[in-house]
This record gives C-alpha cells, sequence and structure tokens, in this order.
C-alpha cells in the first residue's frame, strides 16, 4: 500500500491516480495522502482527494478533524462549519478531535459567538469535552470583550467534569483575566499553577505582568521582574 500512497501523493494528475491506486487504499492510509497535502497548503489536491474519499465511502472521524482543520487554516471557518454540518454519522458529529478541530477553525477567525453555540450544541448531542476543547474556547474568550465572564463559566464547567489544569490552560486564563483588567484573578490563577508544580513560562509571566500593568500595580510588576530573573526567564521574551 506504500507504492499506491506514494503514487497518490506525487501524481501530476490525481483523478488518475486515485482511479489508479485509491481502491487499494483503506481510510487511515488516505487520511496520510490527505494530511500531507494539507501540510504542503495543496489545498485544490486536499479538496479533491476528500470529496473522492466521501464518494467511495473512505472516511472516518480522522479524515473529518484533519480536513476541517486545513480547510479552517486560511480563515475559511464558514467552510469549515459547512462541512462539520454535512456529517450525516452522528459518532463522527460528536467525536471530540472533529468537533475540536471546528471550533478552533471558527475562534481562530474570530466566530467566538458561533462557537460557544455550535459548542453547546456539540454537547446535547453527546460531545464529551476534553482538556483540548476548553482551551480552544478559552483562548477565544481573550479576544473578545467582556470574555471573563465566558472564561470562568468555561473553567467551573470543565472542572465540574473532573478535567484538570495544565500550562496551556494556566496561561489562556491568566491571559483573559489581565486582559479583563481582573488583577486579583490573575495572580489567584498565577499562584494556583505554581502551587500545582507548574513552572510559570515567559507567557504567564508576560500576561501577570499585564495585568499589573493594567492596574496600576508598578511595585508587584518589579517584584514579578525580580522573580523572573531569579527563575531564569528570558526577559526579552516578555
Amino acid at each position: 500500500r506504500e507504492l499506491s500512497v506514494r503514487d497518490i501523493q506525487e501524481s501530476s494528475d490525481l483523478a488518475s491516480a486515485l482511479v489508479r491506486s485509491g481502491n487499494t487504499l483503506r481510510a487511515q492510509d488516505l487520511n496520510v495522502i490527505l494530511r500531507h497535502f494539507g501540510n504542503l497548503n495543496r489545498l485544490k489536491d486536499l479538496c479533491q482527494l476528500f470529496d473522492w474519499m466521501k464518494q467511495n465511502e473512505k472516511t472516518n472521524f480522522a479524515s473529518y478533524s484533519s480536513y476541517i482543520k486545513f480547510i479552517g487554516k486560511g480563515s475559511n471557518s464558514l467552510k469549515a462549519l459547512e462541512v462539520y454540518n454535512s456529517i450525516k454519522d452522528e459518532s463522527v458529529r460528536t467525536n471530540v478531535s472533529v468537533c475540536n478541530s471546528t471550533l478552533h477553525s471558527l475562534v481562530k477567525a474570530g466566530n467566538h459567538s458561533i462557537s460557544l453555540k455550535l459548542f453547546n450544541e456539540m454537547k446535547r448531542a453527546g460531545l464529551l469535552p476534553d482538556v483540548v476543547t476548553y482551551s480552544t474556547l478559552l483562548a477565544g474568550c481573550s479576544k473578545v470583550k467582556d470574555g471573563y465572564v465566558k472564561a470562568m463559566e468555561l473553567v467551573r464547567e470543565m472542572e465540574s467534569r473532573g478535567l484538570a489544569m495544565d500550562t496551556v490552560l494556566y496561561g489562556t486564563i491568566i491571559s483573559v483575566c489581565a486582559l479583563n483588567n481582573r488583577c486579583e484573578e490573575a495572580q489567584k490563577y498565577f499562584n494556583k499553577m505554581k502551587g500545582e508544580g507548574f513552572s510559570p513560562n515567559s507567557f504567564h509571566y508576560s500576561s501577570l505582568l499585564n495585568a499589573y500593568a493594567y492596574d496600576g500595580n508598578y511595585k508587584k510588576a518589579d517584584e514579578l521582574i525580580q522573580e523572573m530573573r531569579s527563575a531564569g526567564v528570558n526577559l526579552d521574551k516578555v
């Protein structure tokens, strides 16, 4: 099957290559080619291959997840949403990887309200969100006015599901707090993160410094800079 994969990847005539080699391949093999085209930004070939896979019933959840991810990369979030809405198989529609790819494309394009509405629809349909789901939506909260309230709702929901925080989530939450002038909350999550054994990086420090700056608390900012120096964090990245 490797020869067939290579034949399709390297062919200048994708349609002929699919006729020649496509039927010998499984969905997982075709997904490799799909990702290959996506990584090379060969969007025309990506779309042609995915359409062929659908017509020949050679898709699985990973096919949709990858395709939506690459389609959404070019800020074509509405096309990604269209693909998601076209999925008939409920097990694929509620697959967390497929949902995350769709939500990410919407958040990246600034369609935060649409992403939250879709998230609720996904949950009602049976989605079990994971840490990546919440991290994606929280990142969207940092880009909208009054995102703090929604961010805190997402954090509480995530905690109620027993999902553990990680450094990425903490960084996003601290940033949301800072952007919404919630200095005490930003410091609370920063300290909580350290208390759980995570080491802050330049993004965490930068976000907390922004919170102190918005609050006009330059004494705290100076103390934090000293802490950064002691921790060996590169100040040039802040």
